[in-house]
């Protein structure tokens, strides 16, 4: 039987990340729909930092060219909404 995978990020903070911590968590994908809204949810999950840079540690279920450890593909949303 095939399991169902999401395509999810685990996104820290190079402030954190510099400061040896991997404080942070993955976040599902699916439960956006723009890459403005997966960002505010960044913002949000990091709030306690004036400016935070992302710092993705950790993918699932996302094709390599269209992330790195510090961005996400502007078309992402578009991508998964074309394979469901």
């Amino acid at each position: 039987m095939a399991t169902s995978r999401t395509p999810r990020i685990y996104v820290g903070t190079y402030k954190k990340y510099n400061n040896l911590s991997i404080e942070g968590d993955y976040l599902d994908l699916t439960d956006y729909s723009s890459l403005e809204e997966f960002y505010e949810a960044c913002r949000e999950l990091h709030k306690n930092e004036t400016d935070p840079e992302f710092h993705f540690q950790d993918w699932e279920d996302l094709p390599s060219f269209m992330i790195t450890e510090s961005s996400l593909d502007e078309s992402i949303f578009e991508y998964l909404e074309a394979i469901e």
